[in-house]
């Protein structure tokens, strides 16, 4: 448990991140992992960058843009990797929080994560801060933000499309909650 364990190792030069399956995981690799990463040497691979449900990801790294460089979008994959450029001297428990970020801030850090990655990557990226709303439970940005990568001309056969599906079922499962309320 990653939550519970930490990391009680020496610097790390490689870590490679397929743990981020929620929040409080993300919170707690980046609180005990990213601290460890040697500066100017230490990689980060996020495995899951370009995958719709792991949105924080997205948030994290554009809060940690001024000490990672963007290394590659690996093709074929979810991965994408970064470099710690300087030592990350701040305090991370923003971390804790998934709602303390802006809209305008979300906003930022969805369309700086779609400039890394090649444009056969960006569907992947759309459905992640599509899927960011859903998670946060705020349909109708889920929705607004859906219309607009569709108007694009982001291709929906792709996690998009998921997406879209998760949206109409929260959807029609909010509107069965109003009605048996009225």
């Amino acid at each position: 448990d990653l939550q519970r364990i930490g990391w009680n190792g020496g610097p790390i030069e490689l870590l490679l991140v397929d743990a981020m399956k929620s929040w409080d995981l993300a919170a707690s690799v980046v609180e005990h992992f990213f601290p460890k990463l040697t500066p100017e040497i230490g990689v980060l691979v996020h495995q899951d960058f370009k995958h719709y449900y792991t949105s924080w990801v997205h948030l994290i790294q554009y809060r940690l843009r001024d000490y990672f460089s963007f290394e590659c979008d690996v093709p074929d994959s979810g991965s994408a990797a970064f470099r710690l450029r300087r030592p990350l001297d701040l305090d991370l428990g923003w971390v804790r929080n998934l709602k303390g970020f802006s809209d305008r801030e979300i906003d930022a850090a969805f369309a700086w994560s779609l400039s890394l990655v090649r444009e056969d990557s960006a569907p992947n990226i759309a459905a992640a801060n599509v899927m960011h709303f859903i998670h946060l439970g705020r349909l109708a940005d889920a929705r607004r933000t859906l219309e607009r990568f569709t108007r694009q001309g982001i291709a929906m056969d792709s996690d998009l499309s998921v997406c879209e599906q998760l949206l109409v079922a929260r959807e029609s499962r909010a509107k069965t909650a109003s009605f048996r309320e009225s």
